[in-house]
């Protein structure tokens, strides 16, 4: 079954745009989740299955 999260976040300060690829936002994702629930941050950052 599909998912979708959606997360509006504001910067506190100025975020160059090349910082604001997707695999900078997908890093940003994983810290997130990390900073939470470390387990499952390294479980999602450890799996070979697609990361889309």
């Amino acid at each position: 079954m599909p998912h979708s999260l959606v997360l509006n976040l504001l910067p506190q300060s100025p975020i160059p745009p090349q910082y604001l690829t997707g695999r900078h936002l997908h890093a940003l994702f994983l810290t997130l989740v990390s900073s939470v629930d470390t387990t499952l941050g390294d479980r999602l950052h450890d799996s070979t299955a697609d990361k889309a």
